[in-house]
């Protein structure tokens, strides 16, 4: 009974470090899935409203500016899954409870990243906000060649219903705020695609190196995208996006809906999967009563060990590059703690990894 109270103990706290208190989040998954096909069509740009919780949108009045289409999904490999529209095939990757773009190409557009790109960070519950930084290189035909880099702020801005082209309505509906800043330096002198790749290795972007570029840049691409998702719903009902320069003047918008009837109900239990896999999770036969904090730029995490071994603490950005981590020797049944320091890390969300002999303990923290 004891130990049954320690470890209710020990999630509690976690939760109450980790996890802040919001309301109920609209549930998933909104993660691509290999061999579904999903119409799509685009429609009207209309200018979106300032956000909130009990929101009611209607759109019941929505206009068309295209004629539908389908999307295809397929699995590609390293768990990659491509999603092919308007000529152009797009590559993600899930990571945790994160969605990155790992890049995308056309007959005349070549873009790779070596740091993923942020498309969705998961549940979605109202107020939560996820920071990201992307790089990678871009060739367009074969005469241009960049390097290309940025950062975008994922952000839950607004809950509500929303009202239907068809009259229907939808509940339990979350509008995700994705705000882009992109830049990038272009090479005159590069002439192929392995030239640019070279190069790029070359000479790596640190973290601090892109936020320094992007600061100084004079020409930023500004993109504001706003999509909207609803429970029991793979794919967002609607998506409106505004290019813009750096003077904030928008040159370019479009926007999509994704009807419900074309996208198929998931199942409860799909449903269920996701809520369990946007809370904290544990694996590991090894790790037990796990408890974390955020202090003076220092991540302290305890534990229990069901047998002596090593334990090691890893702080990871949503692409899984590690930045931080510690390891030391722990005994069976003797409180166990890494202190790891995050000092000159980027304040924003990290996920935290707890590992011991192949088991891994994962969860989000903010410093």
């Amino acid at each position: 009974m004891k130990a049954l109270l320690r470890r209710i103990l020990g999630t509690a706290l976690l939760l109450m470090a980790c996890i802040p208190l919001h309301a109920q989040p609209v549930s998933g998954p909104f993660t691509p899935k290999a061999d579904d096909r999903v119409k799509k069509e685009r429609v009207a740009y209309v200018p979106v409203a300032e956000g909130g919780t009990d929101m009611v949108w209607d759109f019941s009045q929505l206009q068309s500016a295209g004629d539908a289409y389908e999307v295809e999904y397929a699995s590609l490999e390293d768990s990659i899954i491509a999603g092919t529209e308007h000529h152009t095939r797009y590559y993600y990757r899930e990571s945790g409870d994160t969605l990155l773009l790992c890049g995308y190409e056309n007959n005349s557009t070549h873009v790779c990243y070596d740091k993923p790109e942020l498309q969705l960070h998961t549940p979605l519950t109202y107020g939560d906000r996820c920071e990201g930084l992307f790089h990678g290189t871009a060739a367009y035909g074969e005469m241009f060649f960049m390097r290309i880099f940025g950062s975008n702020v994922a952000e839950v801005d607004a809950t509500g219903k929303m009202i239907l082209p068809s009259g229907d309505t939808l509940r339990h509906v979350a509008r995700v705020h994705i705000h882009r800043e992109a830049t990038g330096i272009h090479y005159p002198s590069i002439s192929t695609e392995q030239q640019l790749r070279t190069l790029v290795d070359s000479i790596p972007y640190t973290t601090d190196s892109i936020h320094t570029h992007i600061g100084n840049s004079d020409r930023l691409a500004v993109t504001d995208t706003y999509r909207w998702y609803a429970t029991g719903y793979r794919y967002p009902i609607l998506e409106m996006s505004a290019y813009s320069r750096q003077d904030g003047n928008v040159i370019h918008t479009k926007a999509y809906y994704c009807p419900p009837e074309g996208q198929g109900w998931l199942s409860d239990r799909e449903i269920a999967t996701e809520q369990t896999a946007g809370d904290m999770h544990n694996d590991s036969e090894v790790i037990h009563n796990v408890r974390a904090g955020v202090s003076n730029q220092t991540i302290t995490v305890s534990c229990e060990l069901t047998r002596d071994t090593r334990v090691t603490a890893q702080v990871c950005d949503l692409s899984g590059i590690v930045y931080r981590q510690a390891s030391g020797e722990g005994h069976k049944d003797t409180p166990f703690s890494l202190s790891v320091y995050c000092g000159g890390l980027h304040r924003g969300q990290y996920v935290l990894h707890l590992k011991a002999e192949g088991h891994v303990f994962s969860t989000t923290v903010n410093l």
